[in-house]
């Protein structure tokens, strides 16, 4: 046997013994009379070697946690490799809250549906902040919060100084690459500018924007804020047509806060269309690539921006440059599983400092004067 054929051999030995392990907890969990002792919970944890991470507060998935993670196992594996040496567990069942090793709170969902809060906080335990809305969608914590007061250790969010860092998503180098001829492509389209939105007014004036941008350059808005319609706005076929269709697409994030970028702009990697951003950070910050994007920021106006694509629009080979990183990078789907990844090695790290997030520090770092006005119009 090849050493590739054993080690394939190994995973698959591995995942059988994961899932194995799973079933057996959840038929002991089921068809116990009563709620097991945390003695029997420990001795059932410590059997398994993985480390559980409890989301507190996802119970109707209405936020955040997505379907392929919930009564999950993460890594170690070439997905994983840093993980803890079992995996983590991710589950919503609370009767694991005692020997949970990290309990994460949805703060949007918290602060808007006033959830209860675990009546104390063990100290083995890390508690983390997650929220994957920008903050003028998400309360500051208020008296609501009770409980949760000067309890977190960590912050679990899409901005880039968060302690561990959770974007809408991940651009990554393509294994191979393509070969497309996009000056093709571009020759095909017969449109220019496309949006699709299905709430407006927003705190970012994109609506504004876009109207003012109308004034110089056609563009077709889908969804509820326009008059066109293209089955439903998620759908890949809708998004394939304006692919083929259009020559950009305004990827306008609701609100303009700092490393704030909307699912949209990962959504339209894999499509053949120039993606025009408007969001309050400063790209590179992201490690985004400068011909990844066209911002509104580069522009003084609606109108200048304007001028800028009639020109590209002219030339089709400068165009076409726009399109040509698409054979190098694509999107990577499930984004979630890398800071599930980089979560789970923090809990197994024995060198992870404790660190403690008071309430005014979290309010002043992710709130405060974060919810910005535009300054383009």
């Amino acid at each position: 046997m090849d050493r590739r054929t054993l080690r394939g051999a190994r995973k698959w030995l591995f995942y059988g013994w994961i899932l194995t392990s799973a079933v057996l907890m959840y038929l002991y969990l089921s068809s116990s009379a009563s709620m097991p002792n945390k003695a029997g919970y420990t001795e059932l944890a410590n059997l398994l070697r993985f480390r559980i991470i409890l989301f507190w507060n996802d119970q109707n998935n209405v936020y955040g946690l997505p379907w392929y993670a919930n009564d999950q196992i993460f890594g170690p594996d070439s997905e994983c490799p840093t993980a803890a040496e079992g995996g983590c567990w991710f589950t919503k069942d609370r009767r694991f809250l005692e020997i949970a090793d990290v309990i994460i709170f949805n703060i949007p969902e918290y602060n808007w549906r006033k959830e209860e809060v675990p009546k104390f906080r063990l100290p083995h335990q890390r508690w983390v902040m997650w929220t994957h809305e920008s903050p003028c969608y998400s309360p500051p914590p208020g008296p609501n919060w009770g409980g949760l007061e000067n309890k977190f250790n960590w912050t679990l969010t899409y901005r880039k100084d968060s302690d561990i860092f959770s974007p809408y998503g991940y651009i990554v180098k393509r294994d191979p690459p393509l070969n497309r001829d996009f000056v093709e492509v571009a020759k095909k389209k017969k449109k220019l500018v496309a949006w699709m939105s299905s709430h407006c007014p927003v705190s970012s004036k994109r609506d504004e924007y876009v109207k003012e941008l109308q004034k110089y350059i056609p563009v077709d808005i889908y969804g509820s804020c326009g008059t066109l319609k293209c089955g439903k706005e998620k759908d890949s076929d809708c998004l394939k047509m304006i692919s083929d269709t259009y020559k950009f697409y305004l990827s306008f994030e609701n609100s303009i806060s700092t490393d704030y970028v909307t699912e949209k702009f990962y959504k339209m990697v894999d499509y053949d269309v120039v993606t025009i951003l408007r969001g309050g950070t400063d790209y590179s910050r992201l490690d985004f690539q400068k011909e990844w994007y066209i911002s509104t920021g580069d522009f003084k106006s609606p109108k200048e921006l304007a001028e800028h694509l009639k020109k590209l629009d002219a030339n089709v080979e400068e165009y076409a440059k726009l399109l040509n990183w698409k054979n190098h990078y694509t999107s990577k789907k499930r984004p979630f599983d890398k800071r599930f990844c980089e979560l789970c090695r923090r809990a197994d790290d024995p060198k992870e400092p404790i660190k403690w997030w008071t309430r005014d520090q979290l309010v002043k770092w992710f709130w405060t004067d974060e919810c910005k006005a535009p300054t383009d119009m």
